[in-house]
């Protein structure tokens, strides 16, 4: 597995071969980033539920000015950040490692605690725990933490039709064989007595 185009292009990415996580594949990655393209320069991304990280090292090597790496379980992210970082020249690591910031937190509990924002949100629960879904889409539309021209893309099974809460709205949706990513936007909330008519 490697990242499929920008800066760090061919750099190698390490994966649990016991399906201990599901990375993204690289056609989607490199799909996703395609459609992304124009929000990525100088952006700070937020790669939630993160496995190995993939996802924000396209983040960064597409020009996101800063990576946050979130998961309960970051092995592999720190073990990626690391060789990524270490195939750079001298004189670039450090700005690499501020760049990249990798959290072991469950994503729930990130998401009540930070206190930043971002123009790029990247999420893909485990697809077993439905549950998660539901939870992280209320925890974004309550907070502040995706900004109003910000845009949240979320990988899912084909099966599995989004639910959102008030404040969030899906744009455009793109399928790879049984995997979607929904591209979704916030929206405002706006008092339901207002769209009446008479």
């Amino acid at each position: 597995m490697r990242v499929t185009s920008g800066k760090w292009k061919g750099f190698p990415l390490d994966y649990p071969k016991d399906r201990a996580f599901r990375p993204t594949q690289e056609k989607v990655r490199s799909a996703v980033f395609n459609v992304l393209q124009y929000q990525m320069g100088g952006a700070d991304f937020l790669d939630l539920y993160c496995g190995t990280g993939a996802m924000g090292f396209e983040a960064i090597s597409r020009g996101a000015s800063t990576v946050t790496l979130v998961d309960s379980n970051v092995r592999f992210a720190e073990k990626n950040r690391e060789s990524s970082v270490a195939r750079l020249l001298p004189e670039a690591q450090a700005d690499a490692r501020r760049q990249l910031t990798v959290v072991r937190s469950g994503v729930p509990d990130y998401l009540r605690k930070t206190q930043l924002s971002f123009d790029v949100i990247f999420m893909d629960p485990p697809w077993d725990q439905v549950g998660l879904y539901e939870d992280t889409f209320r925890l974004i539309a309550g907070s502040d933490i995706l900004r109003p021209d910000g845009v949240l893309g979320c990988e899912h099974p084909k099966r599995l039709e989004l639910v959102l809460p008030p404040g969030l709205a899906i744009g455009e949706r793109y399928a790879y064989s049984d995997t979607v990513v929904s591209m979704i936007f916030r929206r405002e909330v706006t008092d339901a007595s207002s769209d009446l008519s008479g």
